[in-house]
């Protein structure tokens, strides 16, 4: 586990309700991250970059799932690459200035 190789399975919390999810990084060279964030029944791509430990997501479309309303994150990864956390918004919450939560490890 290190910052440089982020793929794998990533296991934790997302969104306003703290509901159990997974990030699945597929892709990782250089800045560049891809993957699928899944919850429940919702399964939604996502491209992001990560420079010196700070991670930025950004969701790009609905996999699969009903309700889901795109949203982009930013965060921090720790030094052991191991565990990541930060905030995000989406398109709703994000114009009534709401933010949430979300956390994750591997």
């Amino acid at each position: 586990a290190s910052l440089n190789d982020l793929r794998g399975r990533w296991t934790g919390t997302y969104g306003p309700m703290g509901q159990p999810a997974a990030l699945i990084i597929k892709t990782h060279n250089g800045k560049a991250l891809e993957g699928v964030l899944e919850q429940g029944a919702v399964r939604v791509a996502f491209m992001g970059t990560i420079k010196s430990g700070s991670i930025r997501m950004k969701q790009s479309a609905v996999l699969s799932g009903d309700g889901w309303s795109l949203g982009e994150d930013t965060g921090t990864v720790s030094n052991d690459g191991k565990s990541m956390s930060g905030t995000g918004k989406d398109l709703f919450g994000g114009s009534l200035g709401m933010t949430y939560q979300w956390s994750f490890r591997r």
